[in-house]
Formats: structure tokens, C-alpha cells, sequence
């Protein structure tokens, strides 16, 4: 992570429709081995098997960027790719857009010796924030 900021904020409501702006991230923007490198029994795996679309989530500082985990969770259920850049407003909405199933030898070999399951789910969130509401 370039430069520290804050943990983003709930986002209340935007004064216009127009104001809100929406982003569903790609496969690029995220971890995609987060949770294959977690062993087969770790509750991730639970946990990710029983998400759903549409479900809230948020963002905490997870070294070296952000972490993804359901709201008053502890458990770390994704990570962002160290590359991807959040909106610079200070309220962001996260949810679940969509849950992809990954599997060992989709991975390059470099990556794939560190992986601990041979499949697991990857968590792609969607966002939402309102450009006028950076700082209320």
C-alpha cells in the first residue's frame, strides 16, 4: 500500500441517484490464492461456503492492503490485490457480487507450492460510494 488512509466508512445515503458510483471488481483486483493457502480445515473455507450474493461486507487494513470480512467478523475472507487503488472517498459499501471457485492448477507453478487445498472459493465484492460524501 502506497500511502495510509483510514478505514473507509459506511456510506449513509446520496442526495441523488447520480452520485453514487458503483464498481464490481475483477479477478485481477483481488488475491486469488487468499484462501488456497489456508489448510483444508481452516473455518475460511466454512465461511466462504456459506456466503451469499449481495451480502454485506467490509474493509479492514490486512498487511500489505486490504482485507475483506463480513461486518463485526474477525475472520479475514479475502484480501485485495496489492495493485488495485479504492475509490479516494472516505464511505465505501461493500458486498458479495460474485464467488468464483478456484482451483490449484490454475495457479503458476511459483504460486501453486504454497497453496494448502487443491480448491477453494475467491470472494469478488462490488462497491459503491458517493463522490459528495468523502468527508461527511
Amino acid at each position: 500500500m502506497s500511502e495510509k488512509m483510514g478505514i473507509p466508512k459506511s456510506l449513509s445515503k446520496c442526495h441523488s441517484g447520480l452520485e453514487r458510483k458503483y464498481q464490481t471488481l475483477s479477478l485481477a483486483d483481488v488475491d486469488l490464492s487468499f484462501a488456497g493457502r489456508k489448510p483444508v480445515d481452516d473455518p475460511i473455507h466454512a465461511q466462504l461456503n456459506h456466503l451469499s450474493i449481495g451480502q454485506p461486507l467490509e474493509i479492514f487494513p490486512l498487511e500489505p492492503g486490504w482485507g475483506l470480512r463480513l461486518p463485526g467478523e474477525t475472520l479475514p475472507l479475502g484480501r485485495l490485490a496489492s495493485k488495485y487503488a479504492l475509490p479516494t472517498t472516505g464511505k465505501i459499501e461493500l458486498r458479495v457480487d460474485s464467488i468464483i471457485r478456484r482451483y490449484r492448477d490454475q495457479s503458476k507453478p511459483e504460486f501453486a507450492k504454497r497453496l494448502k487445498s487443491e480448491h477453494w472459493y475467491v470472494l469478488l465484492p462490488s462497491l459503491s460510494w458517493c463522490e459528495s460524501a468523502a468527508d461527511d
